[in-house]
């Protein structure tokens, strides 16, 4: 059987101040094209990083990451794992949002996000599943 769902993860670094009017932004324009193209994700913003994690249809998720490293917003992106799974960890969000400095924000999701700053790459099939299961879990607490 054929795994349908495809997950990538990545960090980027901002190049502009991350502030309230930027979230929106990001998350306004996400939202419309994350809908338009059946993806879901969760992003997570930590001091002028971002952590994001993008499933879908795998041609789809990969036109997206291609778009966003466009973004003259960003540089510095580094992907972090890439997998093919069973199901969607997001399946009804088409771009949630953790600013990990918040009360929403696990502590293993902060971990994540350290590691992601650190460039560790995550291409072993057991980590892909812990980064699986950490968002999972920080899904159920928001």
């Amino acid at each position: 059987m054929t795994k349908s769902n495809f997950m990538l993860v990545y960090t980027s670094k901002s190049k502009v101040p991350v502030d309230k009017a930027l979230l929106d932004d990001i998350l306004k324009v996400a939202r419309e094209l994350n809908s338009r193209d059946q993806l879901t994700g969760f992003l997570v913003v930590r001091d002028g990083y971002f952590l994001q994690l993008l499933e879908g249809n795998e041609e789809m998720v990969r036109k997206c990451y291609a778009r966003i490293q466009k973004d003259k917003r960003h540089k510095e992106f580094v992907v972090h794992g890439e997998a093919f799974t069973d199901s969607r960890i997001m399946p009804s969000w088409n771009m949630a949002l953790v600013e990990s400095n918040t009360q929403g924000a696990s502590s293993e999701l902060i971990e994540l996000f350290k590691l992601g700053h650190q460039g560790t790459q995550y291409h072993d099939p057991t980590s892909l599943e812990a980064i699986t299961r950490i968002f999972a879990r920080a899904a159920k607490i928001l």
